[in-house]
């Protein structure tokens, strides 16, 4: 779900890993801050959860800059299977977005 947010927020399609980082560590109150215990969000405990998912950072250019991250695309499946229906209403009224999952939302 964060990671979600990260992207429509903002309205991006892709994110560099850093700051995809950074965005989910400004979460402190989320689940992942009890199973670091207190630890940081790093990119190689990013890049090993969302493995299962087939999700990888590749090598991206956002404006001049070039470094690894994540295209939003990747994560639809993975959106459409864990966000529900009512989560994705609420975050899609809360952000305004005419984003990413179909008209029906995540199934």
């Amino acid at each position: 779900m964060d990671i979600f947010i990260a992207f429509v927020s903002p309205k991006v399609d892709r994110l560099f890993t850093r700051d995809l980082i950074a965005e989910l560590n400004c979460r402190r109150d989320r689940p992942w801050g009890e199973t670091l215990k207190g630890k940081e969000v790093t990119e190689r405990w990013l890049a090993f959860q969302l493995r299962p998912f087939n999700i990888k950072p590749r090598t991206m250019l956002i404006g001049e800059l070039q470094a690894k991250g994540y295209y939003k695309q990747d994560f639809m499946e993975a959106f459409r299977r864990y966000i529900s229906r009512s989560e994705f209403q609420a975050l899609k009224a809360e952000f305004s977005t005419e984003d990413p999952t179909p008209e029906t939302g995540p199934e």
